[in-house]
């Protein structure tokens, strides 16, 4: 039972990516806020799940500032393009334009962007949507070749119209 042994902060870890199962978002950030509160090391197995998942129900509950000081704190600890692509979303989120570019452009260059899925292709789509926010078409053009370039290397033809 919860409080009678030292594997509380998992227990609520479980708690937490039960009720993310259920899409109950705010039930879900509860529990892992107490997972947080008793453990915050990152170097636990489990931790290497739990902070990025805690970024993602942070942001599904519109806290994206909370998410981002929260993968602040472990920025320095994790150097993943699923790390790293969480933090350039709360970046974008939070009006950190500049910030959220360089993040993704890294994203670009990181060798396990394919552990991504679907959210490689993301990534250059809001590179080159933030290029085209600040004016910068050679930008967009540089990474519209690039998405054609990686989509050509996973299978798929991108077509842009």
């Amino acid at each position: 039972a919860l409080g009678e042994n030292g594997y509380d902060d998992y227990l609520y870890f479980q708690i937490a990516q039960s009720y993310q199962v259920l899409s109950q978002n705010e039930e879900a950030v509860e529990a892992m806020e107490k997972c947080f509160a008793m453990n915050p090391d990152a170097n636990k197995g489990y931790m290497k799940v739990a902070i990025p998942t805690y970024a993602k129900m942070l942001r599904k509950v519109k806290r994206s500032k909370d998410a981002l000081e929260h993968l602040l704190k472990y920025q320095d600890i994790i150097n993943t393009a699923e790390f790293n692509y969480l933090l350039g979303c709360c970046y974008q989120e939070c009006g950190e334009n500049l910030k959220a570019l360089l993040t993704f452009v890294k994203v670009t260059q990181m060798t396990d962007i394919d552990s991504l899925g679907e959210n490689a292709y993301d990534v250059y789509v809001r590179i080159m949507m933030l290029h085209s926010m600040s004016g910068n078409q050679e930008g967009v053009s540089f990474f519209k070749q690039r998405l054609e370039e990686y989509g050509l290397l996973h299978g798929r033809k991108i077509v842009f119209q």
